[in-house]
């Protein structure tokens, strides 16, 4: 395979602060779920696609929507509120921001547990030494005098056992995985962190990182020093920060797109190496001479969206990337055309179908097609 050097391009986007270049300070978030939190005279609500009013801004602080539920607090406390506006648990004094498919996780001293949002979710009823949320509708706990790692359903039942038996490699060795690692499922796949014990426990390697299935089944054992990205649709970024260069891989491991490097640091700006892929297309970045160029691959390494003389680049988020052009942002289709031209400050993802955009005196909620709905 042709080998193409690449540096991934990523670029956060600000969602409450000025953006460097930009005078207008943004007060709303990005989309989900149909709305985005929006800030007015210091408190927070949640707008619709047009700017509409759909919970009153009568928060001091509030998050996006996840699964149907969004975290707030004010003078009443801190509580969860659905699409609606209506509180549907709280106040209470020790809820956890953390949250997924109806469900919250909570500390209780040294352990942890998890409590209903939804009115008909259902929850384990034990208590863990750590506890991730769920996702494709399983969790990552960790449990016992010896930090066993597992993954549960919502009943509590343990559907993958990451036990000494599980993590054996051979006779004398095995994998101890680390149960406080945020490991969760997207799209049916899961990346574990742990490292090389003997049969005691006792660590004897280096850290490893595998890939495994919604059946517990280690699909991929990574035992150099990496750091392994799940960029869902079974695709995954491996980094290696020993040798600086990382590759997209499926599953398996099997490497799909040929070496690539990171220096992470260019020209004084943080780069990450993993990325959104959509569709099969990454952000990436061609080094000519030292001068780093953003273009977009697929999974086979091959450039399919050449530079159009940008300076800079966004992932593809429901089939729309932000590009820059002489410093305007616009948006461009998969197939490299221009759908909004460059003319914006601020270009953020598209979510929901709509984007929030910025000139230096206003800012906007565009549709995909850059019509004004706000």
């Amino acid at each position: 395979m042709k080998r193409i050097v690449i540096l991934v391009m990523v670029f956060l986007f600000v969602l409450s602060v000025p953006v460097a270049h930009a005078s207008v300070t943004i007060p709303i978030g990005d989309f989900s779920e149909g709305l985005a939190w929006m800030k007015k005279s210091e408190l927070y609500g949640f707008v619709d696609t047009h700017g509409n009013w759909v919970v009153e801004p009568i928060y001091e602080t509030a998050t996006s929507f996840v699964d149907g539920y969004a975290f707030v607090s004010n003078d009443d406390g801190e509580s969860y509120v659905d699409v609606q506006g209506n509180i549907v648990s709280g106040p209470a004094p020790d809820y956890s921001r953390r949250h997924s498919e109806g469900v919250m996780v909570i500390s209780k001293g040294s352990t942890y547990q998890y409590v209903a949002i939804a009115p008909d979710a259902v929850v384990p009823a034990e208590t863990y030494e750590f506890a991730g949320t769920f996702s494709d509708g399983l969790a990552c706990v960790t449990f016992g005098p010896e930090y066993t790692a597992a993954f549960i359903d919502h009943q509590g039942q343990i559907v993958i056992l990451m036990d000494d038996e599980w993590g054996r490699i051979t006779d004398t060795s095995k994998i101890k995985v680390n149960g406080a690692f945020p490991a969760k499922f997207i799209d049916g796949y899961a990346v574990v962190e742990g490292f090389f014990s003997n049969t005691e426990g006792t660590k004897t390697g280096g850290d490893v990182v595998v890939i495994i299935d919604l059946d517990g089944n280690k699909l991929y054992i990574h035992e150099e020093e990496s750091e392994i990205r799940n960029c869902g649709n079974g695709i995954f970024c491996i980094y290696d920060s020993d040798k600086k260069n990382y590759y997209f891989a499926d599953a398996n491991g099997v490497n799909l797109t040929g070496e690539v490097y990171s220096g992470k640091f260019e020209q004084g700006r943080w780069n990450g190496y993993d990325t959104i892929v959509e569709n099969g297309i990454a952000l990436a970045g061609i080094d000519r001479k030292g001068v780093i160029t953003p273009c977009f691959i697929d999974m086979t390494g091959q450039v399919v969206i050449p530079n159009d003389g940008w300076d800079g680049a966004s992932p593809f988020y429901e089939g729309l990337a932000a590009v820059r052009k002489d410093g305007k942002w616009g948006y461009i289709n998969t197939s490299g055309e221009y759908v909004i031209e460059p003319k914006y400050n601020v270009a953020r993802p598209f979510s929901c179908g709509v984007a929030i955009v910025s000139t230096e005196e206003e800012w906007f909620i565009i549709d995909a097609q850059g019509n004004v709905l706000y």
